[in-house]
């Protein structure tokens, strides 16, 4: 029903790949080293990138979840909390004097914290009853003097709460532990880890208590640098599978070897760039890798078995194969890499950061993927695979070659 015939345009195009061909074979020597330094200095660039987020930042500011965000963060108390659950000595410790003083200690530090926006601690509920119970002397907000007078004033709040209405967020039920609330301002996640470290060195060496700091924010924290990792290691095993793969189906080990160059470069040089451009690699970031390495792979297998062939079945030298797997799959290569890098770099165009960030790294890596399958991998080739075959001759076209 729709019957598709080349144009006339492919076949121009097969015949410029051929010449590109030709032109890398006779330049050869200057493209390896060129591409070499240009590639060690690209590479050279990776220690840029920090493993780092901001899930808020995830969203454009043209998003309303991300002006909430700022609007609460810049009005209110923000929306990162980290909980510190202070365990007291025994059932209704939380009203032991020593205790809540340690409890006031802490709250006190993390108030003069720059970050910290706002606590919610049961000291303050304390220091309040203490106050108001006493015809509301300034001079008495502080941390009642006796044990049995703190419990008689928090036995006496919980009795005046509307029906429904409790501690239990700040006390668990036999009233042996509290739970100290910090509400801190937007942070990149190695912020977060690192303040809630601080807090927890200061609980453990000033207040005495050995806890660590929970909550949704810096759940999340760890989880990016976890996944991070985990993809990039991940990631480096898969190409290492790959790779061996390609050398058990190409039955040579030689070009199963250098096949390594070509898969891996992409994905290193990308990061590279990305540390110069960029220098932050949260969760978008760490699945790029994994999706760009099939793209690489696939460019790299295609040349390659093209070449194989035209050196198994032809007899021709490194260089005329070189020019045959250009004539053969050069405008595959060089289409589908523009249409790929198209179509992320319309995505690139999204509001939201995963989608964005991800698609501007990918479109970089099969670009990347690209100019090294075309340049890189034909001069390995040629230097890599010699024998005693190889000709000095650079043929014009895949038909003299094959001629």
């Amino acid at each position: 029903f729709l019957p598709v015939k080349a144009a006339n345009n492919v076949y121009l195009m097969d015949s410029m790949m051929t010449k590109v061909g030709t032109a890398v074979v006779k330049n050869s020597k200057q493209i390896l080293i060129f591409g070499a330094l240009i590639s060690l200095s690209i590479c050279a660039l990776v220690p840029l990138n920090e493993i780092n987020d901001d899930f808020v930042k995830y969203f454009d500011e043209t998003v309303g979840f991300r002006q909430d965000s700022d609007w609460i963060s810049d009005n209110l108390t923000g929306a990162n909390q980290v909980q510190f659950s202070l365990p007291a000595n025994g059932a209704n410790g939380v009203s032991d004097i020593e205790f809540i003083n340690k409890v006031e200690k802490f709250t006190e530090w993390a108030r003069d914290n720059s970050r910290v926006t706002h606590v919610l601690s049961i000291s303050d509920t304390f220091k309040r009853l203490n106050r108001d119970l006493n015809a509301g002397d300034p001079a008495l907000y502080k941390i009642p003097e006796a044990r049995e007078l703190a419990a008689q004033y928090l036995l006496l709040y919980e009795l005046s709460l509307p029906f429904g209405l409790d501690l239990n967020n700040q006390l668990d039920i036999d009233k042996s532990s509290t739970q100290v609330v910090v509400t801190i301002e937007d942070m990149t996640t190695n912020e977060l880890r690192a303040w809630v470290a601080g807090a927890e060195k200061y609980l453990q060496k000033e207040v005495g208590f050995d806890v660590t700091g929970v909550g949704p924010t810096i759940m999340f924290a760890y989880i990016a640098e976890r996944n991070v990792k985990s993809m990039l290691t991940g990631t480096a095993i898969a190409i290492v599978l790959i790779s061996a793969l390609i050398l058990i189906a190409l039955r040579d080990l030689r070009l199963g070897l250098i096949s390594l160059v070509p898969n891996i470069l992409p994905a290193v040089m990308a990061f590279g760039c990305w540390g110069l451009l960029v220098g932050q690699v949260n969760m978008a970031i760490a699945i790029v890798s994994s999706m760009v390495l099939g793209i690489v792979v696939d460019d790299c297998v295609h040349f390659l078995t093209k070449y194989q062939v035209a050196r198994q079945e032809t007899g021709a030298s490194p260089r005329q194969a070189v020019v045959e797997a250009f004539s053969s799959v050069g405008t595959a290569l060089l289409v589908t890499t523009v249409i790929l890098a198209i179509g992320f770099i319309i995505l690139a165009q999204s509001s939201f950061a995963v989608n964005s960030y991800s698609a501007s790294l990918t479109a970089i890596a099969i670009v990347i993927a690209l100019i090294a399958d075309l340049t890189i991998l034909p001069a390995l080739l040629i230097y890599l695979d010699r024998d005693e075959r190889q000709s000095v001759d650079y043929p014009n076209s895949s038909q003299e070659m094959i001629s």
